[in-house]
């Protein structure tokens, strides 16, 4: 069957051309018509256009996926982290401060029962004997009476950095929305006075996270710092390159304020490189 306009259109030929998806034959039949028409060319050139487009928007959506899932995966690993340290904190300042007090009563009350031993004692001593007894006794009471009052207010102290405590961990435990998901590409090198990426301030409830390319191995270590200006505004002293070779943050609203920030990245092995990797950012209120 000779090859015509209306069968290539309605047949779909040049799409499934494109797509490989004619016979040998087909295929061969079709090549040798559409040389001769520039129609054609044009029309095959077009889909093709189509088709790579197609794909690199099919990748750029796979690289966002992926780069999502990795800052989630981040951010509930921190949680986790957070979570346990401020749950080990409570637990241990709560026991210390209970077996400070158990000591202290202890050691009061024995003091007091070896003055009250002293003082049946000398029943039979002098009047002038028994009224300077009987003040050390009265002193003694007084002084635990002192101590355990101090002992009530450090015990309430406690209890309210208890719950303090308690209100960090479940705001850390409770689930965030992450607002932007900005990457940056380090500063080039001796070239400090480069222009920040400017960044508007999440919204409160909300959260920011940065996708810090390192440029060095996946699973490299670094210890980062975050300025603002010259003001050092976060730490952290173990920080790990993810599959991709990024370090991802993540920053709640109100920990953050307009300004320009910082971020620096030193690294901790000879797989992350030997000088310290920095990016800028300038943050802006809504």
């Amino acid at each position: 069957m000779s090859l015509d306009d209306q069968t290539i259109e309605e047949g779909q030929w040049v799409d499934l051309y494109v797509a490989g998806k004619l016979s040998p034959e087909d295929t061969a039949r079709f090549e040798e018509y559409f040389l001769t028409r520039d129609d054609l060319i044009d029309q095959i050139e077009a889909a093709e256009r189509l088709q790579r487009g197609l794909r690199q928007v099919a990748e750029e959506e796979v690289t966002r996926a992926t780069l999502q899932a990795s800052v989630e995966a981040a951010q509930q690993r921190s949680w986790r982290r957070r979570a346990g340290i401020l749950a080990f904190v409570a637990v241990v300042a709560t026991g210390l401060l209970f077996l400070w007090n158990q000591r202290q009563v202890q050691q009061l009350s024995e003091e007091l029962r070896i003055a009250q031993v002293e003082l049946e004692e000398v029943r039979n001593a002098t009047p002038p004997q028994i009224t300077e007894l009987q003040a050390q006794l009265d002193q003694a009471r007084r002084e635990l009476e002192t101590e355990r009052e101090a002992w009530s207010l450090e015990l309430d102290s406690a209890k309210g950095r208890a719950e303090q405590i308690a209100a960090q961990l479940a705001i850390a435990q409770a689930p965030r929305i992450i607002s932007q998901i900005i990457s940056l590409s380090p500063l080039r090198a001796g070239n400090g006075e480069e222009p920040a990426t400017v960044v508007q301030r999440p919204e409160e409830g909300q959260s920011l996270v940065l996708a810090l390319d390192t440029r060095g191995a996946p699973g490299s270590r670094y210890r980062g710092t975050v300025q603002r200006g010259d003001t050092v505004v976060w730490q952290a002293s173990d920080l790990e390159a993810d599959a991709y070779g990024s370090v991802t943050l993540s920053f709640s609203s109100d920990s953050l304020q307009a300004g320009i920030y910082s971020i620096s990245l030193k690294p901790l092995d000879s797989a992350g490189g030997d000088e310290a990797v920095v990016y800028r950012l300038r943050l802006e209120d809504r």
